[in-house]
């Protein structure tokens, strides 16, 4: 049993870290931002300000931590866009001052970065690969890791992808939006040449609370064993959910132009994760059948 910290709890990763590692048997303090919640796994609950860096260093320093699970950030890449300092305090500060604090206490640290640190252009994409962001998001995480890395000896980088499944305690995922909006009668816009590796949020989960207690430092990708698009994904999803297929319309990306822009295909190599973890990483029927049992 170890000491955990996990950002970010209340949100969807971050909550299906909380319920792994409380069952698991560690001794569990979850932070959130702006709401406690009401209900999920036997944790400890501390507010977090990561745009507070010394603020968020005292936090650490109180609960003493010996592992910390920062999967807390500003994750869409929309909301990066339009709010740049924002983004960039969040993801990029918020990160350094967790590096800094997991330095002082002898915390072991694993930071959640993410497969945006890739331009899409010669997937698929192994730990040693270029990295080029399109967004802000991707450029924010990128000089987060970097911080992380510097900053704190003891520490992992997970570069992780799109996530699917129920939450454990808060937030979405990929699937849950879709679920959501055919629930509604709502047609949903599916593109058919944007390509992940994606994962279930228990699937990651398992396998990132086994990286935390493994002593593997550096980068590594953390996916799922398929490279699949967004528009197959979604036929996959509907017909687990007995949904009618007519509710999804086939898209490109170039029909779109979101604020931040988004690489084609950020597809992870996941060979070295295969190779350290016992945790098996499933491919998407795999992981829909896990997500959601009928």
């Amino acid at each position: 049993m170890a000491r955990v910290l996990i950002t970010g709890g209340s949100g969807f990763l971050g909550g299906h870290l909380a319920a792994a590692a409380s069952a698991a048997g560690d001794d569990v303090t979850a932070a959130f931002h702006a709401r406690r919640p009401e209900s999920g796994p036997p944790v400890r609950w501390m507010p977090l300000d990561l745009e507070d860096e010394e603020g968020t260093i005292e936090s650490v320093r109180r609960a003493r931590p010996e592992i910390v699970l920062h999967a807390a950030a500003m994750a869409k890449p929309d909301d990066c866009a339009r709010e740049p300092e924002r983004a960039e305090r969040v993801n990029t500060g918020g990160s350094r001052a967790m590096a800094r604090a997991c330095a002082a206490v002898g915390a072991r640290l694993v930071l959640v970065s993410t497969d945006l640190v890739f331009d899409g252009a010669a997937p698929p994409y192994a730990e040693d690969a270029p990295v080029r962001p399109l967004s802000l998001y991707g450029r924010t995480k990128l000089l987060a890791e970097r911080a992380v890395l510097e900053g704190a000896p003891d520490t992992a980088a997970a570069r992780v992808t799109l996530l699917y499944g129920r939450p454990a305690i808060g937030g979405t995922s990929f699937s849950e939006t879709l679920r959501t909006s055919w629930e509604a009668g709502k047609t949903t816009a599916l593109f058919t040449d944007q390509y992940r590796t994606m994962i279930g949020g228990a699937n990651l989960a398992a396998a990132l609370l086994e990286l935390a207690h493994s002593d593997f430092r550096g980068l590594i990708h953390v996916g799922g064993s398929e490279r699949i698009s967004r528009l197959e994904f979604g036929f996959r999803l509907a017909a687990r959910l007995g949904v009618d297929p007519a509710l999804i319309r086939p898209a490109a990306m170039a029909d779109f132009s979101p604020p931040a822009l988004r690489p084609a295909d950020v597809s992870l190599d996941i060979r070295l994760a295969r190779r350290l973890f016992r945790t098996p990483l499933l491919d998407c029927r795999e992981g829909l059948a896990a997500a959601y049992p009928l």
